[in-house]
C-alpha cells in the first residue's frame, strides 16, 4: 500500500492535502495507507492491525483536518484459536480544502 501511494504521488495522480493525511495515518501507526478512487477525490485508507491502533490513527486524521473518518473491522479469515482475525480500515473523506 505505501509503495503504491508513493508511486501514486510521484505520477501527481494524489494531492498535498491527501498526502499530508497519509503521511499522518502511517506516523500514527498504520500498517498501510493510500489513496482510495480516482485519485485526486480527497479518500484515503489506511489499515491498522487492532482497534486500538486504528482509533489512534482516526484521531490523528481529524487532528490534519479530515472531515469524516470512520473505523470498519475487516474479517482476514485467518484462524487464531476459535475467532477469525480481524484487521481495522480507517478511511477519510474530503477535508475542507476542496481537492478535487
Amino acid at each position: 500500500m505505501n509503495q503504491a501511494q508513493d508511486m501514486l504521488a510521484q505520477l501527481q495522480v494524489s494531492h498535498p492535502t491527501l498526502d499530508s493525511l497519509v503521511d499522518a495515518a502511517r506516523s500514527a501507526g498504520a500498517v498501510g495507507a493510500k489513496l482510495t478512487g480516482g485519485g485526486l477525490g480527497g479518500c484515503m485508507i489506511a489499515l491498522a492491525s487492532s482497534r486500538r491502533q486504528a482509533e489512534s490513527i482516526q484521531g490523528r486524521l481529524y487532528d490534519h483536518g479530515a472531515k469524516g473518518v470512520w473505523v470498519h473491522a475487516l474479517q482476514t479469515g485467518r484462524s487464531s484459536g476459535n475467532r477469525d482475525e480481524e484487521r481495522y480500515a480507517s478511511a477519510r473523506t474530503r477535508s475542507d480544502e476542496s481537492i478535487a
